[in-house]
């Protein structure tokens, strides 16, 4: 045998070997592709799943009156919208700019991510995404936006379903039906309905560029943030559109100069201010154990249309009037009655430019307004109105506390003390009553969260959110019976009623001295004290007459302001008649605000409310 036969052999023999093992080892990545695509695919819902979950239809949330529609989620499914009702152009400007190899890949276009990836390092930043229409429909279905592999994974997995098993036409259309378009709007007909006040069929192209540019950063090019960011991007995706062949460059020419109308901005509208309010309902559902999604059902809400429109009509107003003095500083407004039932309520300034609910879910330290619950503890325990302290500078271990402008006046009664927000007295009064006492009278109140276990917590360090500050206060006004704050009076269907409120137990814990004691403090707030800024003249005589032929003493009026330290956040809570009120002013970052207290901007603002709703 030659030496050239045995190199042969020898060379034949090792790529034998060689292929081997290297179908030895695709083989075990196929199997281990395999068992990742099964584990993860076993965890996933499937296609009929979720073309199942998506057609939500008609869930309707009206106001209290049990007819008039506050906001109603439409079906977005992909049998809601189909491809021959969306307008050409708007089909167009979305392949120019999101996918324009959309119909002709298979879900996963990896020449585009070839490209995104080369033009992202070549410009040291992101500045091209590989995502195709079907990827980021996936992305929206699966509601996950960690960057992990597991939700990688899962986004390719399902990717590949949805194009196995869905059409292309469907695809576009479900992405468009649940696509985010800013300003809270949700699905391509919502959009066009709320930018341009047209349905989705009506659009012009002009139109369809600007909703398809949004899809990019829908909060940054929202025109309700920015017109000029807006049409900037518009104009980018009609150039998108001559690029791609879709238009010619007389007619991108055309349409770059910019003559579009949007309704949005040129009326006001001040219904997305109730847009707070049905998200929180829409948190609700497994409170009240209802599932999340639920076809044809009817919510009826607390929500009093005419007090919710003249609370948003007023603070509108009030921001427009105050604009120098708030800056970036945000409001929050909330309104119940004895029950406990929300008939108003805002989240902040503009829902537009940010959905945040500060009235629910913002937690803020209470200032002066937890003085409250320090009085109330005392007035539990033998505490008197009439009862004296002094008014100096006090030390507590290496805690110096000091009244506002660090003012002092000597000898005062209870309500002197209440009534001008004497943080001197409120430390003694929490000094001697105990902490405990405090927190267990907070606790019944319904505040929440962890307490503080020192003297602090007398001068308000500790945090609350609106809403349960407003509950809180509203007990007083429901004779020391709890409330419990609520949205939500009755879910049905056409056929039963699924869920209703109930009637909690009427039972107070508080005595009625205490009651009537904390009543009149509230009420000399308002009338004589830091909150006369909040003095509605009608209600303050309507108690002095009531008072003047009665021996009940009621009163239809009170309040109490609240100043965090460094006057961080500001707050006025009280009542009016037979509603309570709260209303909280602060910066989201925590930064203090410039002349701003619970005696004045929030006083203020509260009186125009009070004002609005009963006169």
């Amino acid at each position: 045998m030659g030496r050239k036969t045995i190199i042969v052999r020898t060379t034949l023999v090792f790529l034998l070997k060689f292929l081997i093992s290297l179908l030895s080892l695709l083989g075990t990545v196929a199997i281990l592709l395999f068992l990742v695509y099964t584990f993860y695919r076993l965890r996933m819902p499937t296609v009929d799943e979720i073309i199942a979950s998506s057609s939500v239809q008609n869930t309707k949330i009206v106001y209290s009156n049990g007819v008039d529609i506050i906001k109603a989620y439409g079906e977005s499914g992909i049998n809601t919208i189909k491809l021959e009702d969306i307008p050409k152009d708007l089909v167009n400007a979305l392949l120019a700019t999101e996918d324009r190899k959309f119909f002709s890949h298979r879900g996963i276009d990896y020449f585009g991510i070839l490209r995104a990836l080369v033009v992202n390092v070549r410009s040291g930043q992101i500045a091209q995404g590989g995502s195709t229409i079907t990827q980021q429909l996936s992305k929206i279905i699966i509601s996950d936006s960690s960057r992990t592999i597991s939700r990688k994974i899962r986004e390719l997995i399902l990717t590949v379903e949805l194009e196995k098993y869905l059409a292309k036409e469907d695809i576009l259309a479900m992405y468009l039906a649940k696509a985010y378009f800013g300003a809270g709007q949700w699905g391509v007909r919502e959009a066009s309905r709320f930018y341009f006040a047209k349905e989705l069929s009506k659009l012009q192209l002009q139109e369809c560029a600007m909703l398809v540019g949004l899809l990019k950063a829908p909060t940054r090019y929202s025109p309700v943030n920015s017109v000029e960011l807006a049409v900037g991007r518009m104009t980018q995706v009609i150039i998108n559109m001559q690029k791609a062949g879709f238009i010619d460059d007389d007619c991108a020419i055309a349409n770059i100069i910019h003559d579009i109308s949007l309704p949005i901005l040129k009326q006001k509208d001040l219904r997305a201010q109730n847009y707070y309010f049905t998200d929180w309902i829409n948190s609700q559902w497994g409170i009240i154990g209802l599932e999340s999604r639920m076809n044809k059902i009817s919510v009826v809400t607390t929500l009093d249309k005419f007090v919710q429109n003249e609370t948003v009509i007023v603070v509108d107003d009030f921001v427009r009037e105050n604009r120098d003095i708030l800056k970036n500083a945000e409001i929050a407004v909330i309104a119940m009655n004895r029950k406990g039932e929300i008939l108003s309520m805002i989240g902040g300034k503009n829902y537009h430019q940010s959905q945040f609910n500060r009235a629910v879910y913002a937690r803020r330290q209470t200032g002066s307004i937890f003085k409250l619950f320090v009085y109330l503890a005392g007035f539990e325990n033998g505490l008197k109105i009439s009862d004296s302290f002094i008014d100096e500078p006090i030390r507590v271990g290496n805690w110096q506390p000091e009244n506002y402008g660090e003012k002092y006046s000597g000898q005062m009664t209870v309500k002197e003390a209440f009534i001008t927000s004497s943080n001197s007295v409120a430390v003694q009064i929490a000094d001697n009553f105990g902490i405990d006492r405090i927190v267990k009278i907070a606790r019944k109140l319904g505040l929440t969260g962890k307490f503080r276990n020192d003297l602090t917590i007398s001068l308000g360090s500790q945090e609350s959110t609106l809403l349960e500050i407003t509950a809180a206060y509203a007990t007083i006004l429901n004779d020391g019976i709890p409330v419990l704050p609520h949205g939500i009076r009755r879910v049905n269907t056409a056929e039963k009623i699924l869920y209703e409120s109930g009637i909690l137990e009427e039972k107070s814990v508080l005595s009625d001295k205490t009651i009537d004691s904390m009543q009149y403090l509230l009420y000399s707030v308002v009338n004589e004290g830091t909150g006369k800024k909040a003095a509605v003249d009608s209600l303050v005589n309507k108690t002095i007459a009531y008072n003047m032929m009665n021996a009940d003493n009621k009163f239809f009026i009170g309040g109490k302001t609240g100043s965090s330290k460094n006057n961080i956040d500001a707050w006025f809570v009280g009542f009016a008649n037979d509603l309570t009120i709260g209303v909280w002013i602060g910066n989201d970052d925590g930064t203090k605000m410039d002349g701003i207290m619970g005696g004045n901007l929030p006083a203020r603002l509260w009186k125009n409310i009070v004002e609005g709703i009963f006169q």
